[in-house]
């Protein structure tokens, strides 16, 4: 009588396991609107530190409505993917429109080039001086030998400038001060001083600038003391 014949133990199949699959990223008019921002931010930057040359001035701030518009294109873009890419596009034209709209000053693709002149005479009880300029990114050439207490002109096409001069009691304090007429500045940047300084007075002289080309030749004057705080 034949025997069974006992039967081979099953080797178990190994389950494959499946490859990891990313999740699909979804568009958002978010991540648009922000890195817009962030690379015109970072090319005007970039164009402060070498001069280059652009030709838009936008005011940032006047972007606000953009985010109401953002809100309610986000709420029409879920679900659908032919809403998605609707909305996608209809996302671009409006950053790229608004960014256009915001130019400053109604001054779309040109600013005018103003020059104003520096002068700025002792007072008769002075003994002493202090100068301080605060300035964005500029070019500054300061000399000494003016026959006066503070001499010389300021051209710019992207910042205007106001100038003080006070006497507390035999110090006469200068001030000169820039204010910008938007926040980024794209295009044909000018930003220049010359200016001369009186060899009667010992200066203390502070000077609070941007990413600045500084050409300073105080040899002349006697400087008692020089702050500067430049980017």
């Amino acid at each position: 009588m034949d025997q069974p014949t006992p039967s081979q133990p099953q080797t178990p199949v190994p389950t494959p396991t499946p490859a990891p699959t990313r999740p699909k990223r979804s568009f958002s008019v978010w991540r648009i609107f922000f890195g817009a921002i962030i690379i015109f931010f970072g090319l005007q930057l970039l164009a402060a530190n070498y001069g280059w040359d652009w030709s838009w001035s936008i005011n940032v701030i006047k972007l606000w409505p953009v985010f109401i518009i953002l809100i309610g294109l986000s709420m029409l873009m879920r679900g659908h993917a032919i809403s998605t890419w609707l909305g996608g596009i209809i996302a671009v034209v409006i950053i790229a429109g608004a960014m256009v709209l915001s130019v400053t000053d109604g001054e779309r693709f040109h600013r005018q080039t103003t020059t104003t002149p520096i002068d700025i005479v002792a007072e008769t009880t002075a003994t002493e001086a202090e100068i301080e300029l605060e300035l964005g990114a500029a070019k500054v050439d300061l000399t000494g030998g003016s026959t006066k207490f503070l001499t010389g002109t300021h051209i710019s096409n992207m910042t205007d400038l106001t100038t003080s001069s006070t006497l507390s009691g035999t110090i006469q304090r200068v001030k000169l001060e820039q204010s910008g007429r938007g926040w980024f500045f794209f295009g044909g940047m000018k930003n220049t001083f010359d200016l001369a300084v009186a060899d009667a007075f010992p200066l203390t002289l502070t000077m609070d600038s941007g990413a600045s080309d500084l050409d300073l030749d105080l040899r002349t004057v006697p400087l008692k003391r020089f702050n500067l705080n430049s980017g």
